[in-house]
């Protein structure tokens, strides 16, 4: 399979993830400190941006390798990508679990 949909599929994944955490976080997490809080948001973040690094760097190997249909191959490999990053950002920064 190609990289742009593992990605895909990941994203997918962290946004169900979050959705079911959001909904059940009151009943079934401990609450986490401000400092915690912040780490696993950094940690969050991070993964989304290796991500979007690694799917950007396998879609120019592609490019320099078969310049067919380029660069609307690239645009269209690229636009998902994008939009999973910034729908990935938001839910990161809006995660909020209790206060200790």
């Amino acid at each position: 399979m190609r990289p742009i949909y593992w990605i895909g599929i990941s994203v997918v994944m962290w946004l169900a993830i979050f959705a079911v955490m959001r909904e059940a976080w009151p009943q079934s997490q401990p609450c986490v400190s401000a400092d915690d809080r912040e780490h696993i948001r950094d940690l969050m973040l991070d993964g989304l941006d290796a991500a979007l690094k690694q799917q950007t760097q396998q879609l120019f190997a592609v490019l320099m390798k078969d310049r067919t249909g380029q660069p609307s191959r690239a645009i269209a490999g690229m636009q998902p990508a994008i939009t999973a990053y910034i729908n990935g950002r938001g839910l990161a920064l809006r995660w909020s679990p209790p206060d200790c």
